[in-house]
């Protein structure tokens, strides 16, 4: 008779444990809709297709972006470089490369940053915004002030 209860203790704890295990892998890997952390689908302007995936983290304080993956995109040439980048990031992989930096992130929004266009080396004034329930970012670039800029959306990648 003790023999059938420990088992059925034994069994009560391990599935318990897994059913708490389970639970925590769960959190661990569902998106949190406040925060700009996660990847982000581009999309192409003229084509309207995906042109890259951004990987967004905190970095300390601030938050970066980096270029994770690119699409091709009919009738533009390909390129591997960013060969308009200047100082340390001229001539590095489009890949792996940081596009947004020192960005100052509140729940649901972002300023102070920088945000690289890779295509012509520049390097503008930016600001993101969650929209959409956290499932689009309202990327604006701008020199001086905002009101002088342009507006992108990204789609959230799960």
């Amino acid at each position: 008779m003790f023999g059938s209860v420990n088992f059925l203790i034994k069994l009560c704890v391990t599935s318990l444990f897994f059913v708490i295990f389970a639970t925590n892998a769960f959190a661990l890997t569902a998106v949190n809709t406040n925060s700009v952390v996660g990847y982000w689908q581009t999309i192409d302007g003229k084509t309207k297709k995906p042109s890259s995936i951004i990987e967004i983290q905190q970095q300390g304080q601030f938050f970066e972006g980096k270029i994770v993956k690119t699409f091709s995109v009919p009738g533009k040439k390909r390129t591997t470089l960013c060969t308009t980048c200047t100082g340390s990031q001229k001539n590095k992989p489009i890949l792996g490369l940081t596009i947004i930096k020192n960005m100052q992130c509140v729940p649901g929004s972002c300023a102070h940053g920088t945000i690289l266009d890779p295509r012509s080396g520049k390097i503008y004034h930016a600001t993101m915004e969650l929209i959409n329930n956290g499932q689009e970012l309202k990327v604006r670039g701008y020199v001086g002030m905002p009101l002088f800029g342009k507006t992108v959306i990204w789609k959230r990648d799960h």
